[in-house]
């Protein structure tokens, strides 16, 4: 039996190989095409694949590098947008090197199997001719003796052959007789060992050689085959002596001879350059900027790349199978589970979002994407698949649909859409979904084009239109043009439209962008203001005789401010003519104290554009002067320029009056209630006034006692007199402090330190907090920001708080009856602020009270009027601060308020 021929793609010449590499992309590209364009697919990356792997196996690695970079070329060429350009589109780069990557894989399994394949084969082949060489020799020995020298001959050569198809392949052969323990090599497998030909082979020279990490699977492996009797195939490494490792491939089938006894033959195969190029290639999916994974064709993952490790922080066999699940976000499990399983029964290929959990317990984006490899049969062989980081991009998709939504709101509320138009083409580029319901389009058909939004320009506008867009196209100019369009229902709109030009690098006009506001109603008010102002115009001494019978001051002015016209009443009331008073000449119907005020005012909302309401005294004809609330709205024309002013005079004299009293009443009732917690404080006041006064009496009558018939102790006299001053001067400032609270006097405003109305006002509560077993603390910042303000009052509200947080803490047991008063620095509306708080730990108060609180009237308190906290948030807004209440975490409540920070006063 002749020996098998070799497979025909051994025989073919390397223009057929780079030839079929070149026809197999072009195949695929072709295909590519017909599936995109009759069932609109867009699985590109398996037909190059295919390419690439039918490349590599055909004409083996170099032919298939050949189609790698074909494919990609031709990938990012004809499919990955910008299409059928050169240049590469920054956004789809890391799709284009998964691909190469993946492409690059393919090619080197695809020609590492083949080159595998082949030498196996050889060896095989010529094997099995030498084998049957080796028997046609054994028959002719049997059948002649004259042909023993040619049958020796010819086996000499078949060892030759077998030696060299070994050294090609380096793969080596062995026997085993497992009773004697002899080994039997071929020249190969002693070259693989390194031993001299010289020695004998035995399985103790193969342990010698079996690196320290592996003796014990190799020793396990042989005890188990020799003891069963079975064949075995598994690798191992070998330590050689220079320190170098080897990769072993042992295949060995067992046979019994014609004594029963075992023996193996098999072959020895150093695949160390195998490993080396898988060990490469695993470095690389490793390196690449990418989660890379595989799988086995039922969606088993074998693989998963050293990066994707890191990231997740789960070990090899934490992750392998599908122990993976647990390192996505439980709200996106369900759906990569239900989409991995469909892929992988379909064949098709994954792409999935979802987030991925680092090692820190973050999560974030990440695109999933697999793609099956499949074999001459369309079977899948296995998965190829990788997790790209798109968190950062999902952050900037969500923050732009904000941004849209925002924008698509403004243009609704404000009628005004956006478009883009290509000069070149004639054709809109974009329109936002406010622009396609000016024109009256839906923007969900795509049909607000450029030719049907031009017809629907009204006719005796088309020329304007048409005309400014010339002159704006040749000028490369922005453009304004206010026009009517004709909806298909008969509805005209007003139209009021802005383009810029946008021009590329070279200076080129390519489009215009700009706005289109539906300024219909404004059109429709203009008209109507205009024909009202025309009837005005026809009926103007009418007007007049109206304008002079309004029971108001009004008058015009010019745009400057400069007065127009002034209506009867004002002239009758003032005693001006028109003449005196046109122009600036009104001024001198102002009070003198207001005129210069008023002036610069006037002039400053003249130039600003904007109504005002300023109050001022305007002198009567009979010298009297009252106070007005002086009113002005600017008229603007069509490009919101303003042409006059139109104002009033409204007397307020007796509302300033009711003002006046109101504050007056305001103050008298704060002095009242500053009484009555005085009145309160009664036995507090008479203790802290008391004690220094006994110890006045004290020291007095010990200075009596220190001077008995007229001995003189002056040292002790004088140390006792001194305490007597200091006793009258404590008794002094008690009394000093209640008439400061008792007397009533207007708001005097004046820096503070806050500190100092502290201590002022627990002297006055220091008895009462001890008859009332009430322990006060403070917790005060190191330094407090200087306030200005009005002492008296300040001291009324911390007096108020307090005795408001003693009352709420009766019914608690003494143990828990503290009153904590704290300061510090804070901000209040951006403004930096000194902040005082006063918590209790009483009963506290009922959410739905929060907002009544501070209302006049309302108390929680059975004997209290409910004017206190009323009155204290009215002096605390005085000063320009803010008085509130906050209910505890635990039991009681907080009192707070902030007072802006004056700073430093100046020297």
């Amino acid at each position: 039996m002749s020996p098998s021929k070799p497979a025909w793609w051994s025989n073919s010449s390397i223009v057929s190989r780079y030839a079929a590499a070149i026809v197999s992309v072009a195949l695929a590209c072709i295909f590519a095409e017909v599936i995109e364009y009759y069932w609109h697919s867009t699985s590109f990356a398996s037909l190059f694949l295919c390419a690439v792997l039918f490349s590599a196996w055909f004409g083996g690695f170099k032919p298939g590098l050949v189609a790698i970079a074909l494919s990609v070329l031709t990938f990012d060429y004809f499919f990955l947008p910008p299409t059928h350009s050169p240049v590469a589109n920054l956004n789809e780069l890391p799709r284009l090197v998964l691909f190469a990557i993946v492409a690059l894989v393919v090619g080197l399994l695809s020609a590492a199997q083949r080159s595998s394949t082949e030498s196996l084969r050889l060896a095989g082949d010529d094997l099995a001719a030498k084998v049957q060489e080796l028997q046609r020799i054994n028959e002719a020995l049997h059948a002649e003796n004259a042909q023993r020298k040619r049958a020796e001959g010819a086996l000499r050569r078949s060892q030759g052959y077998l030696s060299e198809a070994q050294r090609l392949s380096h793969t080596g052969s062995f026997g085993w007789l497992v009773s004697t323990g002899e080994l039997f090599w071929s020249e190969e497998t002693f070259q693989i060992f390194q031993y001299d030909r010289a020695m004998k082979p035995s399985v103790e020279l193969v342990m010698q050689r079996v690196h320290p990490e592996d003796r014990v699977l190799v020793k396990q492996t042989i005890e188990r085959a020799s003891q069963a009797g079975t064949d075995f195939d598994f690798e191992h490494r070998l330590l050689m002596p220079d320190g170098s490792v080897k990769h072993l491939h042992i295949v060995a089938h067992t046979e019994r001879d014609a004594s029963s006894e075992l023996e193996f033959f098999g072959a020895v195969m150093d695949v160390t350059l195998a490993k080396e190029a898988g060990d490469k290639i695993r470095l690389i999916i490793n390196t690449v900027p990418g989660l890379l994974w595989t799988a086995r064709p039922d969606g088993w993952v074998d693989f998963l790349s050293q990066r994707w490790l890191d990231y997740t922080g789960m070990t090899l066999e934490q992750g392998l199978g599908w122990a993976w699940q647990p390192g996505y976000h439980p709200d996106d499990l369900g759906s990569v589970l239900s989409k991995w399983r469909a892929a992988v029964a379909e064949g098709k290929p994954l792409e999935v979002e979802a987030r991925l959990r680092r090692f820190d317990g973050k999560y974030r984006w990440f695109l999933k994407r697999a793609f099956p490899l499949f074999d001459n049969a369309g079977h899948v062989l296995g998965w190829y698949g990788g997790n790209i980081d798109i968190h950062d991009l999902k952050q900037v998709e969500e923050k732009l649909r904000q941004i849209e939504s925002f924008l698509s709101e403004a243009q609704r509320l404000s009628h005004t859409g956006s478009w883009a138009w290509s000069v070149k083409t004639k054709e809109n580029l974009f329109w936002s979904r406010e622009h396609y319901r000016i024109f009256g389009f839906d923007p969900d058909m795509n049909n607000g084009q450029y030719g049907a939004a031009r017809e629907r320009i009204h006719p005796a506008d088309v020329r304007a239109f048409d005309e400014t867009l010339e002159r704006a196209i040749q000028e490369q100019s922005d453009f304004e043009i206010h026009y009517r369009i004709v909806l298909p229902g008969g509805e005209v709109k007003h139209i009021h439209n802005l383009g810029h030009p946008r021009l590329n690098n070279a200076g080129e006009l390519v489009e215009y962008i700009g706005t289109a506001m539906d300024v219909t109603e404004q059109a429709h008010a203009r008209a109507a203001l205009e024909e009202a102002f025309s009837k005005i115009k026809k009926s103007e001494a009418r007007l007049q005789t109206i304008i002079d019978t309004i029971p108001t001051l009004a008058w015009s002015t010019e745009a400057d401010g400069s007065a127009e016209f002034l209506n009867l009443r004002w002239r009758n009331y003032t005693g001006l003519s028109t003449e005196e008073a046109q122009g600036w000449g009104w001024q001198s119907a102002i009070h003198p104290e207001d005129v210069e005020w008023l002036s610069d005012q006037w002039r400053s909302i003249v130039a600003s554009d904007k109504p005002c309401e300023l109050e001022a005294r305007l002198r009567r004809y009979d010298g009297q002067y009252r106070w007005f609330m002086f009113r002005a709205d600017p008229w603007v024309d069509e490009q919101g320029k303003v042409v006059k002013w139109y104002g009033t005079n409204t007397d307020i004299d007796d509302r300033k009056r009711a003002e006046e009293a109101l504050r007056t009443s305001h103050t008298a009732l704060a002095h009242v209630s500053r009484l009555t917690t005085m009145g309160e404080l009664t036995a507090s006041i008479a203790h802290e006034v008391n004690q220094p006064l006994t110890a006045v009496v004290n020291n007095a009558n010990a200075c009596l006692s220190l001077l008995p018939n007229g001995a003189p102790y002056l040292e002790e006299v004088r140390d006792a007199l001194t305490e007597i001053i200091d006793d009258a001067d404590r008794a002094s400032a008690v009394i000093a402090r209640v008439r400061q609270l008792a007397r009533k006097a207007p708001f005097e405003r004046t820096f503070l330190d806050l500190r100092d109305v502290i201590i002022d006002v627990l002297a006055l509560a220091r008895y009462e907090s001890s008859t009332r077993r009430v322990a006060i603390r403070t917790e005060l910042a190191g330094e407090l920001p200087l306030v200005l303000g009005d002492r008296v009052q300040l001291q009324q509200v911390l007096l108020n708080l307090i005795v408001n947080g003693m009352d709420a803490m009766s019914a608690v047991e003494e143990p828990n009856r503290v009153l904590i008063i704290g300061g510090g620095c804070g901000t209040s509306d951006g403004v930096a602020s000194a902040l005082l708080s006063v918590r209790d730990a009483g009963v506290g108060f009922k959410p739905e009270e929060m907002d009544r609180l501070f209302e006049a009237f309302y108390t929680t308190k059975p004997q209290g009027m409910g004017m206190g906290l009323a009155i204290s948030r009215s002096i605390i807004e005085a000063h320009g601060g803010r008085l509130w209440a906050e209910p505890n975490q635990g039991p009681g409540a907080t009192f707070l308020f902030s007072l802006p920070d004056a700073g430093n006063p100046a020297p």
